[in-house]
């Protein structure tokens, strides 16, 4: 099943599929699977970068209203991972399109 890494790993790809991935911060994991996903369409990409979404939240935490540097350590959080993940992102919607290209 196709995944994608939410964290510091790699993602692996072939021109047909991605290898399955974890994400992790110290202490958790997510793996964001993306497989029923076509990502060479705006709706597709749009529901993986909501999934990518809620995992960052998920993996960082809410921040309290009453705690201006629980608030900026969350920020910080998800700026990391978003910035981890966008390579992968990226790696996975190129994927789709040399899929698309190979199916002609």
């Amino acid at each position: 099943m196709k995944t994608l890494i939410t964290a510091a790993a790699a993602l692996a790809a072939s021109a047909f599929s991605a290898a399955p991935a974890v994400a992790q911060t110290p202490d958790r994991t997510v793996v964001v699977r993306f497989a029923d996903l076509d990502l060479s369409t705006r709706a597709g990409q749009a529901s993986l970068d909501r999934r990518l979404a809620s995992a960052v939240t998920y993996l960082c935490g809410t921040p309290s209203a009453a705690d201006p540097d629980g608030r900026r350590t969350v920020r910080a959080c998800r700026t990391d991972l978003h910035a981890a993940i966008a390579p992968q992102r990226a790696a996975a919607l190129a994927t789709a399109r040399v899929e698309i290209a190979l199916s002609r």
